[in-house]
C-alpha cells in the first residue's frame, strides 16, 4: 500500500532531523577516539533520539493546536499535516542553530559517552604500565644516537634511568608513527593529524634538549677536573662538589619532567588510537599488548555488569521454567510467585558474588584456602533474605495474614537458597579447578557441582512438601511439581532441579572467578612459602 503524503513528509523531515543531530553530535570530529565504541554509539543514538522526539512533539503539538482551533475536515487535514511537518522541522533547525542549546545537548551526550575522560583514564593506565620496546628497540636506539644520545653508555644510574625512559618513549613514538602507513589507522590518523604532528614536534624538541643536557652534565665533570688540576688535589673541593651536585640534580630533574610529559602525551594518542581502532575490550587489550604495554590483568567484568548478566540469566531461566512447568496451584498470583523466586534466587547469588569481588574475607587469597565460614554464612544470609522477601511480598498482597501465609508456603524452599549461596561462594573462589586448563571442563564441573547441590536441597524441600501435604491440606505448600504420587514428584523435582541448576552453574561461576588468579604449582601450594620470611612461617596455616 502506498504511503499517504503526510507520512512521506514526516519521514523526510525525520530523516533530516536525524542527519542534523548526527552531525551535531560528532563535534569535534575526533570525539570518537576519546571513548569506547559502545559508549559512543549509545550516546550517538540517544542524541539523535532526543532531537527526533522533540521534532515529533513539536509536530504533534502544532497539529493539536490547529485541530482545536480550526476543526479541519479530512481533506483539509491531509493538506495541513505536511505543512505542519515542515514547520516543525523549521523550528527544530532554528533550535539546533542556537549555539547554547546545541552545545548543552551535545555536552550532555558527550558526558554520557564519557568523552574525554575515558581516553584520559586509559592513557593514565598506559603511562603507569610497564613498556617493552620490542621490535622498535634498535630503531629507537639508532634514532637517539643520531641525535647525540648514546643509550647504554657509561653513565651514572640516574642518567641511565632517564635514558631508559627516553628509549621507551621513543619506541612508543615510533609505533605511533607506524600508524601513518596503516590502512586501518587511516581514519584515526586523519582525525588526529594535528595531535600527531604536535607529538613529532615535541619529540624533536625533547631529544635535542636531552642531548644538550647530557653534554652539559659532561661539561660539569670537566669543570671539576680542570679545577682540581689548577688548584691542586689538596684544595678543599667540597663547596664546588655541592654546587655541581645541585646543578646535576636540577638538570636530571628537568630531564625526567620533560620525558614524563612527552610520554604522557604519547600515551594519550596511543589510548585514543586504540579506542578508535578497536571496538571491543578484547581487541583493545590485544592491541596495547602488541604495542608493548604490560597492563595488570583485570579481575574481570565490573560487578554491576556481572550482576546484570546474572539477573538476565536468572529471569530468562525462570521464565522458561514457568512456561514448561506451570504451577498446579498457587496461594499467590503467578506473577507474584515469579517475582518472589526471582528475588530470592538472584539475592542468593549476589550475596556470594558481591563480597568475593570486594572484600578479602570472602576470597581464598594467596594461600588458596576456601573461606569456609564465608561459604556457610552466605547460605545462612540467603535464607534470611528469603524470609524477608516472602514476608514483604506476602504483606503487600494480604497484609499481616498474607505475610505469615507466604512465609509458611515459602519456608520449605529455603534449603534451595542455602544451597545456592553456599555452592556459589564455593565455586567462585579463584583457585577452584585451577589445575583444569580447559574452560569447557571447568564450566562442566561447575554445572555438576551446582546441580548436585540443588539435588540435595531438592531432597530436603520435596520431603518437607510431601510431609506437609500429607498432614495439612489447609497449609499446602506451593509446588510446581504434581504430587499425587510422592515418589514421582520427588524424582521429577530432582531432575528439574539438576537441569535448572546446571544451566546456571555452567555460566555464572566462570564469569566471577578471576582469570589471572595465582595458580598452585604441580607440587602443591607450599611453594608460596618462599615469599614469606622465615620468622613468620610458623603462623602460616
Amino acid at each position: 500500500m502506498m504511503l499517504a503524503a503526510p507520512s512521506i513528509d514526516i519521514v523526510l523531515a525525520s530523516v533530516i532531523v536525524v542527519l542534523l543531530a548526527g552531525i551535531g553530535f560528532n563535534q569535534p570530529s575526533w570525539s570518537r577516539s576519546f571513548t569506547t565504541a559502545l559508549r559512543y554509539y549509545s550516546a550517538y543514538g540517544a542524541h539523535i533520539a532526543l532531537y527526533l522526539v522533540a521534532f515529533l512533539v513539536i509536530y504533534a503539538s502544532a497539529w493539536r493546536v490547529y485541530a482545536w482551533s480550526a476543526d479541519p475536515g479530512p481533506s483539509e487535514a491531509s493538506e495541513v499535516k505536511p505543512q505542519l511537518a515542515w514547520l516543525a522541522l523549521l523550528v527544530m533547525v532554528a533550535v539546533r542553530a542556537i549555539p547554547y542549546t546545541a552545545r548543552r545537548v551535545r555536552r550532555w551526550a558527550h558526558d554520557w559517552a564519557d568523552i574525554p575522560d575515558c581516553a584520559h583514564r586509559f592513557a593514565h593506565a598506559l603511562a603507569g604500565a610497564s613498556f617493552e620496546p620490542g621490535d622498535f628497540d634498535d630503531d629507537a636506539r639508532a634514532l637517539l644516537k643520531a641525535r647525540g644520545i648514546d643509550v647504554g653508555g657509561d653513565w651514572l644510574p640516574s642518567v641511565e634511568s632517564a635514558q631508559q625512559q627516553l628509549l621507551s618513549a621513543t619506541a612508543l613514538f615510533l609505533r605511533i608513527r607506524q600508524w601513518e602507513s596503516s590502512p586501518r589507522a587511516a581514519q584515526f590518523v586523519t582525525d588526529a593529524r594535528q595531535s600527531i604532528d604536535l607529538l613529532r614536534h615535541r619529540f624533536d624538541r625533547l631529544s635535542f634538549r636531552v642531548s644538550r643536557t647530557l653534554a652539559s652534565i659532561e661539561r660539569l665533570g670537566d669543570v671539576r677536573h680542570l679545577f682540581l688540576q689548577q688548584a691542586g688535589e689538596s684544595v678543599e673541593s667540597r663547596p664546588l662538589d655541592d654546587l655541581l651536585r645541585k646543578l646535576f640534580n636540577d638538570l636530571i630533574a628537568d630531564i625526567f619532567e620533560d620525558i614524563h610529559a612527552f610520554h604522557a602525551d604519547a600515551c594519550l594518542i596511543a589510548a585514543r588510537g586504540t579506542l578508535a581502532m578497536r571496538n571491543t575490550r578484547q581487541g583493545r587489550d590485544a592491541m596495547v599488548a602488541a604495542m608493548g604495554f604490560r597492563l595488570p590483568r583485570k579481575e574481570g567484568r565490573g560487578t554491576f555488569l556481572l550482576l546484570a548478566r546474572v539477573a538476565l540469566l536468572v529471569v530468562a531461566s525462570l521464565w522458561l521454567y514457568f512456561h514448561i512447568m506451570p504451577a498446579a496451584k498457587a496461594a499467590i498470583p503467578a506473577r507474584a510467585l515469579f517475582l518472589v523466586i526471582t528475588l530470592n534466587l538472584f539475592g542468593a547469588i549476589a550475596i556470594a558474588v558481591i563480597p568475593k569481588r570486594h572484600w578479602g574475607f570472602a576470597n581464598s587469597g594467596l594461600w588458596q584456602k576456601t573461606p569456609k565460614w564465608f561459604v556457610f554464612g552466605a547460605g545462612v544470609s540467603a535464607m534470611l533474605l528469603g524470609v524477608l522477601v516472602n514476608l514483604c511480598i506476602g504483606a503487600l498482597l494480604g497484609g499481616a495474614a498474607g505475610a505469615l501465609r507466604r512465609l509458611q508456603d515459602g519456608s520449605v524452599f529455603l534449603p534451595y537458597l542455602f544451597a545456592t549461596a553456599a555452592v556459589v561462594a564455593w565455586l567462585i573462589q579463584d583457585h577452584r579447578w585451577s589445575r583444569v586448563t580447559s574452560r569447557l571442563r571447568r564450566r562442566l564441573y561447575d554445572a555438576l557441582s551446582w546441580g548436585a547441590a540443588w539435588m540435595a536441597a531438592s531432597l530436603v524441600s520435596m520431603s518437607l512438601i510431601i510431609l506437609r501435604n500429607a498432614f495439612s491440606a489447609e497449609h499446602r505448600a506451593v509446588t510446581n511439581v504434581p504430587i499425587a504420587d510422592p515418589l514421582v514428584a520427588l524424582l521429577v523435582g530432582l531432575g528439574v532441579s539438576f537441569v535448572f541448576a546446571a544451566v546456571l552453574g555452567y555460566f555464572i561461576p566462570e564469569l566471577v572467578r578471576a582469570r589471572d588468579a595465582p595458580r598452585p604449582q604441580e607440587a602443591g601450594g607450599d611453594d608460596l612459602l618462599e615469599f614469606v620470611p622465615k620468622s613468620l612461617r610458623q603462623f602460616v596455616p
